[in-house]
């Protein structure tokens, strides 16, 4: 495999300090898997291959605005510095933090499990 590139990959960058923001899902991670309709079990960092336990904070580097997303990723990962670029693959969904958009829309009616 070759190595994870701007080119080949998303970078991104971890939003650091965003732990006390909150939303309607049970936690970040849930509210990726409700909004995504997926229910990956492993980090989307490259190569990582760890369990995702939570929902990160990222950053996608190059993109026009500051819009923030959630992508599935394991605690060591998501300790990662905001300086440092993480590579996930392009195939891999990441969901808007912007609960506007997901759980608190009109029209969304998540129960959770």
């Amino acid at each position: 495999m070759r190595k994870p590139n701007r080119h080949s990959h998303f970078s991104v960058r971890n939003i650091n300090g965003t732990s006390n923001n909150k939303c309607k899902c049970s936690s970040w991670l849930a509210h990726w898997r409700n909004y995504a309709g997926s229910q990956r079990i492993y980090c989307a960092v490259v190569p990582c291959r760890s369990p995702a336990i939570v929902g990160a904070h990222v950053q996608i580097d190059r993109r026009s605005g500051f819009h923030w997303w959630i992508g599935p990723s394991c605690k060591q990962q998501n300790n990662r510095s905001n300086i440092d670029p993480a590579y996930i693959g392009r195939r891999a969904v990441l969901v808007s933090v912007n609960v506007v958009y997901t759980c608190k829309r009109q029209d969304w009616n998540w129960q959770g499990p």
